[in-house]
């Protein structure tokens, strides 16, 4: 995988999920754009609350990437002990 450097925000996350889990041919710039698109699997990707998760970038997502496969859940507010990163 190749390493990123710098800012990390709601645009890179979305990108790296329609690019390297979804495997959407051109990124998050096409979601939503390729009619039939299809995951060989369907993946549920597990989310906290954190604010880049909830940006922009993400509204109106989550049903173009339920409809190709990849279905986003949200941990549920003020609960670490859900979050395995939490207690490292």
């Amino acid at each position: 995988m190749d390493h990123c450097r710098g800012k990390v925000d709601a645009e890179l996350v979305l990108d790296f999920v329609c690019t390297h889990i979804a495997r959407l041919p051109g990124g998050a710039d096409s979601l939503g754009a390729l009619s039939g698109f299809q995951r060989h699997r369907p993946c549920t990707i597990v989310l906290d609350n954190a604010s880049i998760h909830h940006a922009q970038p993400f509204k109106g997502r989550r049903e173009e990437l339920a409809d190709i496969g990849v279905r986003l859940f949200y941990l549920p507010p003020r609960s670490p002990e859900l979050n395995g990163i939490e207690c490292v």
